[in-house]
């Protein structure tokens, strides 16, 4: 149960490759190595269709939307297909934009790569009580990708038997009461009988739903060359709400809190030789 359980969340001081991933799959490798029982827990994952078009191909074969770093988790801790729901409840595949209809208007172009959520085309969303998954067509979005990745895409969804949905429906149901519930759910069922959950957060969001917080033991901002580590989450969740009062997105980002709150310590994090070697010097700070 969670009383027993240590979980520790992970999460990056950048939107992009701050190194989260690694330094989960190193933490549960060098855990696994000493004798501990450990799950890692995705709660929201996203993937690129066309940097990572290989996802649409293994989701294909699985007949599941899934990503590259879960797949990673489940060949390490031999995670059955069955359970991959559990491992990641909710799944977002993004595209890039076709740039052609943005020609005269590359500043048009820009904004929408940077905005997520107009780039996620298909949405897999798990309920672990029912151990059923449903699939989301982002129909808005889809008319936006260059013609190859659209065509796999909606061959994809076709497969998967995605529901045509639009994306303002969609951000409501992944933020809704009951996804945060049910995501809630899936952590106790990951945690039984383990000694750590390592829970993995979205980009650089301090947590992927916030029913999280009342669980987490330790927090983890993972940057390039170092991670600051978090012993007292009490702190940083008081100083989210602080800001929540002002601001309902800022005090979200871990740049927030990580200007306001001093790390308990920071550790070094060497480069990635490949994915099963073990730095140990990092990864003994997070099961301590």
């Amino acid at each position: 149960m969670l009383a027993l359980t240590k979980v520790v969340l992970i999460t990056g001081l950048l939107t992009f490759d701050s190194g989260k991933t690694w330094f989960t799959y190193n933490a549960a490798n060098y855990a696994l190595s000493k004798g501990l029982r450990v799950s890692i827990y995705k709660p929201v994952a996203g993937h690129d269709a066309w940097t990572q078009y290989h996802t649409v191909e293994i989701s294909r074969e699985l007949k599941l939307l899934l990503g590259h770093d879960v797949s990673l988790y489940a060949e390490l801790l031999r995670v059955k297909p069955s359970e991959l729901r559990l491992v990641n409840p909710i799944d977002l595949l993004l595209s890039p934009l076709d740039v052609e209809p943005y020609l005269n208007s590359m500043e048009s172009f820009y904004r929408g790569m940077e905005n997520q959520f107009s780039r996620i085309v298909l949405s897999r969303v798990s309920k672990c009580r029912e151990g059923a998954s449903s699939h989301f067509l982002v129909k808005e979005n889809i008319a936006k990708v260059p013609r190859f990745l659209r065509d796999e895409i909606n061959s994809l969804a076709e497969e998967l038997n995605a529901e045509a949905i639009d994306l303002k429906t969609l951000l409501s149901l992944l933020t809704s009461r009951e996804a945060s519930i049910e995501l809630s759910y899936c952590l106790e069922e990951l945690a039984e009988g383990r000694d750590l959950v390592l829970v993995e957060s979205f980009n650089n969001a301090v947590l992927p739903y916030m029913d999280l917080r009342n669980s987490v033991s330790k927090i983890v901002v993972v940057s390039a060359g170092k991670a600051l580590i978090y012993d007292n989450p009490r702190e940083v969740w008081r100083v989210i709400d602080e800001g929540l009062k002002e601001d309902v997105l800022r005090p979200l980002m871990t740049d927030y809190f990580i200007r306001r709150v001093k790390p308990s310590s920071i550790v070094g994090i060497k480069p990635r030789r490949s994915i099963r070697a073990i730095d140990e010097d990092s990864a003994i700070e997070i099961i301590r």
